[in-house]
């Protein structure tokens, strides 16, 4: 087949960062000049939707550097990519009497519940890497996942000014960070009729493995059909790269 442009969400970070100034939040996060001091220490725990994927992995890294500078504990309970086990780490982080738990959600909507129950237990309650909706946590820090989607659709037309064919990958089904990018491309497609998307879907995880999969399902049933693929996030890519490779 045609060699095809593959757009992934990560690439354009830069550009949302800059047009957005710094991420939204529900509510604002303390600035560091009102850390807890020093002696009383506080319990932080972040519960990643999956231990295994690189970023979660990269963020708990940053939270035992730096908790100790703010008057905290870091732990970590793993979500394993299924909302079940994320809610039982929720409920564990709250009965062994955390203070905080950060949490990047695997379901946009099946731990909102159990992350309630947190905050009317009295643990602060913070969204990582994803948007949350107003009660649904005490803060979030997220980038523009929307605006990252529609930014996809002029990546796009800078390549294919009469338009184009392609397909897109989205990121872990569920994910509030995939609903958004997915929602932000899907509206600014409507402006834009001769971008044609032939097909959407999602895999279970933030797995590459799975994105190759989905990747090398569609090129077998629209081969040269594709133009481009929008994958929803980097190592994602790598595996649509690898599925883009000839046999042999």
């Amino acid at each position: 087949m045609n060699k095809f442009k593959l757009l992934s969400i990560l690439v354009l970070i830069a550009v949302m960062l800059s047009a957005c100034g710094s991420a939204p939040s529900a509510t604002e996060a303390p600035a560091a000049t009102d850390a807890p001091a020093t002696g009383g220490t506080h319990t932080l725990v972040f519960i990643p939707g999956s231990a295994s994927n690189p970023s979660q992995a990269f963020g708990f890294k940053m939270f035992q550097k730096h908790a100790a500078e703010y008057g905290f504990e870091a732990s970590m309970l793993d979500g394993k990519a299924d909302v079940a086990e994320q809610t039982k780490a929720i409920n564990n982080a709250v009965a062994q009497g955390a203070d905080v738990i950060i949490v990047n959600p695997n379901d946009a909507k099946a731990i909102v519940p159990a992350m309630k129950a947190a905050q009317d237990a009295g643990v602060v309650v913070g969204i990582f890497m994803a948007a949350a909706a107003p009660g649904d946590s005490t803060f979030y820090v997220a980038v523009d996942d929307k605006l990252a989607g529609g930014v996809v659709v002029q990546g796009i037309l800078d390549l294919f000014p009469d338009g184009a064919t392609g397909v897109e990958i989205g990121g872990q089904a569920g994910h509030p960070a995939a609903i958004d990018r997915h929602d932000g491309f899907t509206t600014a497609l409507a402006d834009h009729p001769e971008i044609k998307v032939l097909d959407y879907q999602n895999p279970q995880a933030w797995d590459a493995a799975q994105a190759q999969a989905i990747a090398e399902d569609m090129i077998t049933k629209y081969g040269d059909e594709i133009q481009f693929v929008f994958c929803h996030w980097d190592n994602g890519a790598t595996g649509v790269i690898n599925a883009s490779k000839p046999p042999g």
